[in-house]
C-alpha cells in the first residue's frame, strides 16, 4: 500500500493534468476520484485502527 505523502503527491499530479482530449480529461476525473477514495480510505484505516487499541 502506498503512503499517505505517495498518494497525495499522485493526487496532485492529476489535479494538474491538463488533459488534451475527451478521454484525457475523463481519465483525469477518475483518477482525481480514485486517489480521493484511496487517502480517505487509508486515514479512515488509520482512525480505526487507532481505535481499536
Amino acid at each position: 500500500m502506498s503512503t499517505l505523502n505517495e498518494l497525495f503527491q499522485q493526487l496532485n499530479y492529476w489535479k494538474s493534468y491538463k488533459p488534451v482530449n475527451t478521454a484525457s480529461s475523463i481519465l483525469r476525473v477518475n483518477k482525481i476520484r480514485q486517489y480521493e477514495n484511496k487517502i480517505s480510505a487509508h486515514i479512515y484505516a488509520k482512525f480505526n485502527m487507532n481505535d481499536e487499541s
